[in-house]
């Protein structure tokens, strides 16, 4: 448990999802009590663990959830907020076919994306809603 609090284990686990060109300005450890990310990926289908990119695949909405605490590092960049778990865990995948998605961010997936390394990663300026509460257990 104590790796948790080490601050090279931390910048360790949030370079993995730092864009190239950007460096970590500042991190922190925090507890996550409900994670629910939602985004559209285009040109893809998926499989048992991850989205697969397919010129004849589908525009598909994937949402990530989570509904328990756990710990995770939080990131910030210059331009990029970036979250990781501290330790593996589980999360409930949701996905769906949209049928139009005129008018949406659509990500179109270019290579393998592991299920796993959705959520990670979130320009600044396309962060709707990141609520930080104060807490002690």
């Amino acid at each position: 448990m104590s790796e948790i609090f080490n601050e090279a284990n931390m910048q360790q686990a949030l370079e993995k999802y730092i864009p190239n060109g950007e460096s970590l300005l500042a991190g922190i450890h925090a507890l996550s009590h409900e994670t629910d990310i939602k985004c559209l990926f285009g040109k893809c289908v998926y499989s048992e663990d991850r989205l697969i990119p397919d010129e004849n695949g589908y525009i598909i909405s994937l949402n990530k959830k989570k509904h328990s605490t756990y710990d995770i590092y939080i990131g910030i960049t210059q331009h990029y907020l970036v979250i990781t778990e501290c330790e593996r865990n589980s999360y409930l995948y949701e996905f769906d076919e949209v049928a139009d998605g005129s008018g949406k961010d659509i990500q179109k997936v270019t290579s393998d994306l592991l299920f796993t390394d959705v959520g990670t990663c979130f320009p600044l300026g396309d962060v709707k809603n990141c609520e930080i509460k104060k807490a002690i257990w």
